[in-house]
């Protein structure tokens, strides 16, 4: 049957025996089983039942019991990053293909078990120009347009190196560089605008998205690691602001 507290009338005495016969009898009625009649047919269970996540400050993340979710970003001229061909480009041989990190779009999140990882990210770079020929050639290269700065996500275990496996090439963008060099304007020079849009060489925003599925092992951290690598085959290429978020949904 269902439980039936005894009334307190309004204008007496509050007796702490009637309140203790109140508890002792919704103590047996818990334990010997609630009627059905007392439970609610439909689902019972919202958001104000589940624990709120926890914030976790020096990565910026909140974890929480389905999953995580955080983000950085970097406004323009608050901070710069800059890829090179002296770290990925082995003197600009295209075939070569190997990325490194890309400074700052990087996130290590500790997983609780298998999940679906969705890494979205977005950068502004300048790239060029580049009239340097490191090959040893007495001439240098001019005005090469196939020099180009490639981005794209990757995604590995903490304790991995990043090699181009753990890229994900599918999501790969590039960028051309500025093959006509910086010049001021000039009466013969009107750069900009709808004659000569600057945009159109040596400048680009990107944005890519990378969706992971990751399956917990026992007995390891099942410590994740995303973010932005770069191959470059320019001399230098600054990204002048970015952003990077994860979204992180438990299977």
């Amino acid at each position: 049957m269902a439980y039936a507290p005894t009334a307190f009338v309004a204008g007496s005495t509050l007796a702490s025996q009637t309140m203790r016969d109140n508890d002792d009898a919704l103590r047996v009625y818990l334990h010997n089983g609630v009627a059905a009649g007392d439970l609610d047919p439909t689902d019972w269970i919202d958001t104000r039942h589940v624990q709120p996540p926890k914030m976790m400050v020096k990565r910026n993340v909140q974890t929480g019991v389905t999953g995580l979710a955080g983000g950085m970003s970097y406004r323009p001229f608050e901070r710069f990053s800059f890829t090179t061909y002296t770290a990925t480009g082995m003197s600009r041989q295209a075939t070569v293909e190997l990325w490194e990190e890309v400074p700052g779009m990087a996130m290590t999140l500790p997983l609780a078990g298998n999940a679906t990882v969705i890494y979205h990210w977005h950068a502004t770079a300048f790239v060029g120009p580049d009239v340097t020929d490191p090959s040893g050639a007495a001439t240098p290269v001019i005005q090469n347009p196939e020099r180009r700065v490639y981005l794209a996500p990757y995604f590995m275990l903490f304790d991995e190196d990043l090699t181009a496996s753990k890229v994900d090439t599918k999501s790969l963008v590039e960028i051309r560089q500025n093959i006509d060099g910086f010049r001021p304007l000039s009466a013969t020079d009107h750069r900009g605008g709808a004659h000569l849009p600057y945009h159109w060489t040596g400048y680009g925003q990107r944005s890519g998205v990378m969706i992971k599925s990751f399956t917990g092992t026992i007995n390891k951290p099942n410590v994740i690691h995303v973010g932005l690598a770069h191959w470059s085959l320019v001399q230098r290429a600054m990204l002048l602001n970015w952003s990077v978020s994860v979204e992180v949904y438990y299977t």
